[in-house]
């Protein structure tokens, strides 16, 4: 809440968001006091709608920008089938990849391996680096499954300038010893009391980087992931962070899953809609858009439906998707299993417009994704919005790069050399992709997702 009636009276909307009559904080009109009768609350937050940052005319800023992998270490231990070592991963035109994750030691407050086996793995990962490409090591992260990292002691960290210290000098320390070039925050969340948070979090966090910049200088990069969910997004102050950040990740994936507990209908995780109305709170908070990546999962979100037979968006649903092939995770395939599906099984996928996603539907199985069309229509979103570059989360989950060739289906890879070129040059390769031959123009996606703002 905000506004007058906050508990206090005093509570500001935080990313400098508009503060509704009813105290609510949020981007829309009906927020900012667009109804007459329910005026803003002005002395609380913004009281107009900030418009989205514009560089249309092929600007190419994302393609010609950054381009980002997250590599997730725990592939070598947790894949019974198709592990992906460092040096199978594919590198096109990847400008950094990252190591997922190391964590924090809640004790000492410093940046450690989350296993010690990790450690055999580092070196033969950042020797991949070379003129253009860097590898970077990410802390943080949400893996339950490792006491090390389950709700790391981020709280703490940030609260004291000793541990505060610690920490930045054992990350220097970490990353002359292992090689790595950059240090990626993924704190998951700042301000959550379920994961250890506190409200000052987001000041403190700022705290942090600013005396990481202080102590790394130029010698290493800094970069924070952000999420897309508001109720976790406004605990950060990307704005405070901007000027000591080289960039920010935003994830912009994991929108719906057989996790939601109420609309229980499958809808696509990474709706090119939602995810324009989530950016809006960081045009609100000013942050320049050459700063942001725009996150793309490499994987699927899958439901199990109520009833089969049902091939749209929006059938209802009664848990997660089966697991399948080696992922072997219920509501979740990598795009390496997705291939997979696609040609044992003879599946058409079906392109959602608006959503800028594909889904495939057998029996009672409904999975959506990203492929390459989408991709190609998200980054023409992404240029025309000025954004710095992407990421993919992650690129093991796109298989060893020997499967590229091997396996038929190889569209739902996401291929990093492709997009980076121009968007002129893209739309020429892809002329014979499923987007062009099935009448869909990026146009028309696009209008779909201006039809979404104005609503």
């Amino acid at each position: 809440m905000c506004g007058a009636d906050s508990p206090g009276g005093d509570k500001k909307c935080g990313l400098g968001l508009c503060c509704s009559a009813a105290d609510w904080c949020g981007t829309e009109p009906s927020h900012c006091g667009a109804i007459v009768a329910y005026p803003c609350q002005r002395e609380f937050g913004a009281c107009e709608v900030t418009s989205p940052p514009s560089c249309s005319g092929g600007s190419n800023s994302t393609r010609k920008g950054r381009k980002i992998g997250y590599y997730r270490g725990s592939t070598m231990r947790t894949r019974e089938c198709d592990q992906v070592t460092p040096e199978q991963i594919k590198l096109e035109s990847f400008t950094h990849l990252y190591w997922a994750f190391a964590s924090i030691d809640s004790k000492t407050f410093e940046l450690v391996p989350s296993y010690a086996s990790d450690v055999r793995w580092y070196p033969r990962f950042t020797a991949l680096k070379m003129s253009g490409l860097e590898t970077w090591i990410a802390v943080g992260g949400l893996d339950s499954a490792n006491p090390v990292s389950k709700h790391q002691p981020w709280s703490d960290l940030v609260a004291s300038e000793e541990k505060r210290s610690k920490f930045v000098s054992s990350a220097a320390a970490f990353m002359d010893r292992y090689g790595f070039q950059g240090l990626d925050l993924d704190w998951e969340f700042p301000g959550v009391p379920e994961l250890g948070g506190h409200p000052e979090d987001t000041k403190y966090f700022v705290e942090l980087v600013k005396e990481l910049r202080n102590a790394f200088g130029t010698k290493f990069g800094i970069s924070c992931t952000l999420p897309a969910d508001l109720w976790y997004l406004k605990m950060f102050d990307p704005k405070g962070m901007e000027t000591y950040i080289d960039w920010f990740n935003f994830m912009a994936y994991d929108l719906h899953s057989a996790n939601n507990k109420h609309n229980r209908v499958a809808k696509p995780q990474a709706d090119l809609r939602e995810i324009n109305r989530m950016l809006r709170p960081l045009w609100f908070a000013e942050v320049d858009p050459a700063k942001i990546n725009l996150g793309i999962p490499s994987y699927g979100r899958g439901f199990t439906l109520a009833k089969e037979g049902c091939t749209r968006e929006e059938c209802k649903f009664v848990g997660p998707s089966k697991p399948v092939g080696c992922t072997k995770v219920s509501g979740l395939a990598s795009n390496h299993d997705i291939r997979k599906l696609l040609s044992e099984k003879g599946l058409v996928p079906t392109l959602m417009e608006g959503a800028a996603q594909k889904f495939i539907v057998w029996g009672d199985q409904w999975i959506s994704y990203d492929d390459d069309d989408t991709t190609e229509t998200k980054l023409d979103y992404s240029d025309d919005h000025c954004l710095g570059g992407w990421m993919i989360w992650s690129v093991d989950m796109e298989g060893p790069k020997r499967a590229y060739e091997e396996q038929p289906g190889g569209t739902v890879r996401i291929n990093i050399a492709k997009h980076s070129a121009s968007r002129d040059s893209a739309m020429v390769q892809n002329t014979g992709s499923a987007l062009v031959s099935s009448g869909v123009s990026v146009a028309s996606t696009a209008s779909s997702i201006h039809t979404a703002t104005a609503t």
